[in-house]
C-alpha cells in the first residue's frame, strides 16, 4: 500500500488515466471504505476478512499487471487507463477494509498483557521498516517493469492468503486465555 499511496499519481499517469480525477476519487472514498471494514469485521470475523482482503489485493495487482502489460499492444491498449483506475481503486478499497487495520486488531488481541507493549512496539517497528523498504523499492521496480512490479505484488498477496489460512487464528469473540489455548494446541 505504501507504494500505491506514494506513487498513485505516477501510476495514473503511467496508465494514461487523468491523475487529478483518479486521486480525487480515491480521496472521496477514504472514509466510506474504512467504515465498510468496521461493519464487516464483526459479521465475517477477522481471519476470513483478512483472507478476502488479501484475495482482493491479489486480483487488484493482477488487474494492474494486465493494464501495464498490454499498454503497448495496439489492439487492446485502450483498456490500460480503465484497468489502471479499477486496479488502484480496488487495491485501496481492499487494503482499507482488511489488511490496513485488522493486523493491528489481531496483534492487540493475541499478545498477553505482560509483553503487549514490547511486542506491539516491535511489530510497529517492523511494519514501518518494511513499509519504508517497499516504498523505497517501488519506484525502482516501476522503472524496471510496471507489469512485473504488480506480478510480484500479486504473488506476495497470494502468499499472504496462505499465511493467513495456516497461521493466523480467528480471535473474534475469544478471550485472551482461549486464544492462548488455541496457540498451545497447534
Amino acid at each position: 500500500m505504501s507504494g500505491i499511496g506514494s506513487y498513485g499519481s505516477t501510476l495514473f499517469e503511467l496508465g494514461g488515466f487523468p491523475a487529478r480525477i483518479g486521486m480525487t476519487v480515491l480521496s472521496l472514498i477514504v472514509v466510506p471504505k474504512s467504515l465498510m471494514g468496521l461493519i464487516l469485521v464483526d459479521r465475517w470475523g477477522r481471519r476470513p476478512l483478512l483472507m478476502a482482503s488479501a484475495f482482493g489485493l491479489c486480483l487488484s495487482c493482477i488487474t494492474l499487471a494486465v493494464a501495464f502489460g498490454v499498454k503497448d499492444v495496439p489492439e487492446i491498449q485502450n483498456i490500460t487507463p480503465v484497468f489502471t483506475f479499477i486496479g488502484i481503486l480496488s487495491f485501496t478499497m481492499m487494503f482499507a477494509f482488511g489488511m490496513g487495520a485488522l493486523p493491528w486488531v489481531i496483534m492487540s488481541e493475541i499478545f498477553p498483557m505482560d509483553i503487549k507493549v514490547l511486542a506491539g512496539s516491535l511489530v510497529t517497528i517492523a511494519n514501518w521498516f518494511t513499509g519504508w523498504i517497499a516504498n523505497y523499492c517501488f519506484n525502482f521496480m516501476l522503472v524496471w517493469s510496471p507489469a512485473g512490479t504488480f506480478i510480484i505484488s500479486a504473488i506476495v498477496c497470494g502468499v499472504t492468503i496462505v499465511f493467513t489460512w495456516c497461521l493466523v487464528p480467528e480471535t473474534q469473540g475469544l478471550t485472551l486465555e482461549e486464544i492462548q489455548l488455541s496457540f498451545a494446541s497447534t
